[in-house]
Parts: structure tokens; C-alpha cells; sequence
């Protein structure tokens, strides 16, 4: 998955290119999916606009724990797995982090990781109180839509 995040992204630009689309570009990635969008960011920098992550886990070994399949890797002394807490420290771009508070696959506290870790100077976060990992729109859309729309704007200040 992370291996293929390159020709992927590197695919979608020469298309966008092709086809003379212009404007800003940001990456966005949601669950698992928060760890190819933040590869992409850690390499891609230079060509995206800000990273967002919606309801992203920070560290391979706490979720390793919460999925219950720690004994697969009892000897392998530091377990990186997608190194999202280790990226992220170095992604510079502008960052948004969306999390439900009562997250119940992937807990809001990882989302705050993440946030904490981000190397960003321009960061900005949404915890949506009440949603799960899989009922964020629901429980929170106006708030969620205002949040990305804000960020991509480019506006400054707290949602």
C-alpha cells in the first residue's frame, strides 16, 4: 500500500497535467488510509498544498494492540509499521487532523498524536464530539465541511 502510493500519486499529477487541471492540490487520507496519504506528504511536499487526515492512528504498536494481533510480531523489538508518527514529523505542509471523539476503532487520542507530532506550522485540528470512526459526517457535517473548506481556503485562525 505505501509502496504503491508513489506511482499512484505520481500518476494522478502526469493526469492532472494531461489534462491541464490547475489549482491547488491537497492529499487526504481517512483510517488506513492515513498512511499513504501522510507518505505522500513526507515525499511530496514541495507539490501539495496541506495533508489532511480524518480519524488517522499515530503508532503501529497501539493499534497492533487494539486489533489484537500483537503475538505476530512479539520479536521484533520496534515495531515502525507505517511510520505515520515518524512522517509526520517532518511533513511541513499545512495539516488538518478530523477525529471523532468516541472513536471507537482508532481512539481520538490518536488523532491528537498526530497533531502534537506534526512538524507543521500551520496546523488545525476537529475533534467532533460524539462520532465514531465511521459516523463523522453524520454526527458532525457542518462542522466537518467548514473545517476542510476553511483549510483549503488557506484561512487562518481557529475553526
Amino acid at each position: 500500500m505505501i509502496r504503491d502510493s508513489h506511482p499512484i500519486f505520481q500518476g494522478f499529477i502526469a493526469f492532472l497535467k494531461e489534462k491541464e487541471y490547475t489549482g491547488d492540490l491537497f492529499v487526504m487520507g481517512r483510517s488506513l488510509g492515513s498512511a499513504p496519504a501522510i507518505e505522500v506528504a513526507y515525499h511530496y511536499q514541495e507539490q501539495l498544498k496541506g495533508l489532511i487526515v480524518e480519524s488517522g492512528f499515530a503508532g503501529a504498536r497501539n493499534q497492533l494492540k487494539r486489533l489484537g494481533v500483537t503475538h505476530l510480531f512479539k520479536d521484533v523489538k520496534d515495531v515502525v509499521g507505517f511510520g505515520n508518527d515518524l512522517k509526520i514529523k517532518e511533513i511541513t505542509i499545512p495539516t488538518l487532523i478530523i477525529h471523532g471523539e468516541e472513536d471507537e476503532i482508532i481512539p481520538a487520542q490518536e488523532g491528537r498524536t498526530l497533531y502534537g507530532l506534526s512538524g507543521s506550522p500551520s496546523k488545525s485540528s476537529l475533534f467532533v464530539p460524539g462520532a465514531g470512526h465511521n459516523d463523522l459526517m453524520t454526527r458532525g457535517l457542518e462542522a466537518y465541511m467548514a473545517a476542510i473548506e476553511k483549510f483549503t481556503r488557506g484561512n487562518k485562525g481557529p475553526l
